[in-house]
C-alpha cells in the first residue's frame, strides 16, 4: 500500500489530528494502535492496523505484486509481534500522546481534582475527561499558567460543561490537549481565549442557550473544520475563529435577535467553504473573512449597517456577494483581490448609488455586475410541490440565476 493512500484512511478516521512518526528502536509492539501506520520492508511497504492481538497485528495492505490479491487492496493478515518489531522500519500514529483507551480498566480512575473559586468543582479521569460541575460561573484565569489543571493540560482529551454552569471563564482551556468539548444548555458565555490554541480540537457542541463568545474563544484551534451555533447566540467577539485553518463550514442557527459580530472573527480560515450568517447582524467587521481563500460567495443578511475595511480581502474566489438594502457605508479594501462578478443588492439603483464606497471599493465594485431589487427566498425553502413555487422567485434583473430550485441562496451563489 503507497503511503498516500494510507493516510487517505488515516484521515477518514482521524480527521486532521497530527501524525507522529517514530523510527526503529523508538517504540515497542505495546504502543501499536487500531488505525496505526506501519512502513515495513525497509520503507517500500505500507500497512495499517485493523487489530491488535495478544499474539501480533492483524492489517490492511495493497500494491501487492503477486497472487491473488495482486493490485488489490488485502484486508485482514496477520503479522506477529516478532515480526512488527524486525521488519518496521517506521512506525505513525495519530494518537494523542499519553492516550488512554475507553477499554483501560483504569480509564475513568480520577487523576486530578478540586473546587474553581466561586464553588464549581473539576475531576480529570485517566482517559483525559475534564468535567466541569456544579451551579454557577467558572472564575477567569489571567494565563495557562493560571489554570488549576495545568500540570495536566496536554492529557485532557475532552471536555464536558455539565448542566448548571453558566459560563466558561477566560483561558479556561487555552492550549490544553482538547479533542473535543461539549457545552451544556445552561451556559449564556464562552470567555475570552477559552479554548485558543487547542490544536487537536475537532468537534465542539455548543448548546441552545449560549448567548456570547467572547473574542479569541476559538482562536487558532486549527483542527477545527465545522462549527454550528445555536439561535441563542447574540455576540460573537473579535477575532473569535482567527486562524481556524482548517474550518470549512459555519452554521448560525435561525434566530429573531440582531446578532453583534466583531472584527477579524474568520481571518485566515483558509479553508472556510461555506457560511450561514445570522439572519439579522448589526455588520459585517473589519478583516471579518480576510483570507479566506476558497469562499466563493456570502449572503449578508439584513441589520447589517455597514461592511468593514478589508472584510473580504483576498478572498481570491470571491465571486458573489448578497448585500442588504441596510448598508450604508463599505470599508476600504473590503473587496480587495477578490474577483467578484455578481452582486445582488436588495435596494434599488438610488440607494446603491447612496452607499459610501471608501478607499479602493467604488473601483472594485465596479467590476461586478449589479442586480438591483433582489429579494431573497425565504426560508425554509417553498413546497416544491406547491403550484405557486417559482412564480415569484424575486424581483430585479433576473435573480432566478442565484437560486435553482430546492437549493439554499448560500448554496446556489456558490455555483453562480
Amino acid at each position: 500500500m503507497g503511503i498516500a493512500f494510507a493516510f487517505i484512511l488515516s484521515d477518514a478516521a482521524f480527521g486532521s489530528l497530527p501524525a507522529r512518526m517514530y523510527a526503529e528502536g523508538e517504540f515497542t509492539c505495546e504502543d501499536v494502535k487500531v488505525g496505526d501506520i506501519l512502513r515495513v520492508s525497509n520503507d517500500v511497504h505500507t500497512v495499517i492496523v485493523l487489530e491488535v492481538t495478544d499474539a501480533g497485528v492483524v492489517v490492511a495492505e495493497g500494491n501487492i505484486s503477486t497472487g491473488d490479491h495482486r493490485g488489490k487492496v488485502h484486508w485482514g493478515r496477520a503479522i506477529s509481534k516478532e515480526e512488527v518489531m524486525s521488519n518496521t522500519s517506521h512506525y505513525i500514529t495519530r494518537y494523542p500522546e499519553d492516550y488512554i483507551s475507553p477499554d483501560d480498566p483504569n480509564a475513568n480512575n480520577i487523576i486530578g481534582s478540586g473546587i474553581l473559586e466561586g464553588g464549581l468543582t473539576w475531576s480529570l479521569t485517566k482517559a483525559g475527561t475534564l468535567t466541569i460541575s456544579g451551579e454557577g460561573a467558572m472564575p477567569d484565569f489571567s494565563s495557562t499558567g493560571d489554570q488549576p489543571w495545568n500540570d495536566n493540560s496536554s492529557k485532557i482529551r475532552k471536555v464536558v460543561i455539565e448542566d448548571g454552569v453558566t459560563s466558561i471563564g477566560s483561558c479556561a482551556f487555552w492550549t490544553c490537549g482538547v479533542l473535543s468539548a461539549e457545552i451544556s444548555p445552561s451556559v449564556t458565555t464562552i470567555g475570552n481565549s477559552a479554548f485558543r490554541e487547542c490544536e487537536n480540537l475537532s468537534l465542539v457542541t455548543v448548546s441552545e442557550g449560549v448567548e456570547k463568545i467572547d473574542q479569541n474563544a476559538f482562536r487558532a484551534c486549527e483542527s477545527l473544520t465545522s462549527i454550528d451555533l445555536p439561535a441563542s447566540i447574540g455576540e460573537v467577539g473579535a477575532a473569535a475563529f482567527f486562524q481556524c485553518q482548517a474550518l470549512k463550514s459555519v452554521t448560525f442557527a435561525a434566530g429573531n435577535k440582531q446578532v453583534k459580530l466583531g472584527d477579524n472573527i474568520f481571518t485566515q480560515c483558509y479553508y472556510l467553504m461555506s457560511v450561514k450568517l445570522p439572519q439579522n447582524i448589526d455588520r459585517i467587521g473589519e478583516g471579518m473573512f480576510q483570507n479566506c481563500l476558497m469562499l466563493t460567495g456570502v449572503e449578508i443578511p439584513q441589520g447589517a449597517e455597514s461592511i468593514g475595511m478589508s472584510a473580504f480581502a483576498s478572498c481570491f474566489d470571491l465571486t458573489t456577494v448578497i448585500i442588504p438594502d441596510s448598508v450604508t457605508t463599505i470599508g476600504i479594501a473590503a473587496f480587495a483581490s477578490c474577483p467578484l462578478t455578481d452582486i445582488y443588492f436588495t435596494g434599488s439603483e438610488a440607494q446603491w448609488n447612496s452607499i459610501s464606497k471608501m478607499g479602493d471599493t467604488a473601483s472594485a465594485v465596479s467590476k461586478a455586475k449589479i442586480h438591483y431589487n433582489y429579494t431573497p427566498p425565504a426560508m425554509p425553502d417553498p413546497d416544491p410541490d406547491d403550484d405557486n413555487n417559482g412564480d415569484e422567485p424575486g424581483s430585479g434583473d433576473n435573480p432566478g440565476e442565484i437560486q435553482p430550485e430546492g437549493e439554499s441562496t448560500v448554496q446556489a451563489i456558490r455555483k453562480v
